[in-house]
């Protein structure tokens, strides 16, 4: 073990490194709010009661659940182009570049998200009283008006717990971008150390770095979720057993993580 070149990784990482710990995070944040937005439209389909919308919203939640998103970068990015589909080319965004691979992944983690994203929010919009969905009907709301203004507020409590927990897989699983040449992490860390030959280093460098980037995603999942639940606090609690109590809460829902 050498410590030496280990504390100086640690503590002064090359640019490489920081380009990639920020691009993990870019990555994830974009793919999420993607993945979101279109796991509400097929959580919404999925609750049609036309049955060819159902069957369309499921078939795309099976499909891309079942389908490792190793395979999905590999298709996306360099299958399509072999068949001549389709070939991700860089763009440039307000003097960023922003490379083909990257955005194969970011549309693949986006894909994939959705599928999970839709079950999460169907069963958190199934959870609110169905009372509730009748009063709005009552006061003369169209069903996308109760769905905006009254159901899909009051499913957040039950949706951001598992939301949270897949954001935190997702920080992890953009390690398997590697396949298709994305200069996350993971990558960038076999590059150094191939380049070093000091691989057990450099690895518990990346070990850390991927620690840092979920510890505090963790806090600001806590944060939001003591927010959702404050109305349920023991007002004689301090604020630090508050959270304490509400992490306790959050850690019997969430889902085991990759």
């Amino acid at each position: 073990m050498d410590w030496s070149f280990f504390a100086d990784q640690l503590l002064t990482p090359s640019d490489k490194f920081v380009k990639a710990f920020f691009l993990v995070i870019y990555i994830s944040l974009i793919s999420m709010f993607f993945g979101i937005i279109l796991g509400a439209f097929f959580a919404i389909l999925r609750l049609s009661r036309n049955f060819l919308l159902q069957f369309l919203s499921f078939m795309y939640i099976w499909i891309f659940r079942s389908v490792p998103v190793m395979v999905w970068f590999v298709l996306f990015y360099t299958g399509f182009a072999i068949a001549g589909i389709f070939r991700f080319q860089d763009i440039t965004i307000f003097d960023v570049v922003i490379r083909g691979n990257v955005q194969a992944a970011i549309i693949c983690l986006s894909m994939r998200e959705a599928a999970y994203m839709a079950e999460v929010i169907r069963g958190g919009i199934l959870s609110v009283e169905q009372g509730q969905i009748d009063a709005s009907k009552a006061l003369g709301m169209s069903w996308w008006k109760s769905m905006y203004r009254i159901t899909l507020p009051q499913s957040l409590r039950v949706v951001v717990p598992p939301m949270g927990n897949n954001f935190n897989i997702m920080l992890k699983t953009t390690a398997l971008a590697s396949v298709i040449g994305v200069e996350e992490l993971f990558l960038t860390t076999r590059t150094i150390s191939a380049a070093t030959f000091k691989i057990f280093e450099m690895f518990l460098v990346l070990a850390i770095a991927y620690l840092v980037i979920t510890m505090g995603w963790s806090v600001l999942q806590m944060i939001m979720e003591y927010r959702l639940n404050r109305h349920e606090q023991d007002p004689n609690k301090t604020l630090v057993q508050k959270i304490k109590s509400n992490f306790k809460f959050s850690n019997n829902i969430h889902r085991d993580g990759a």
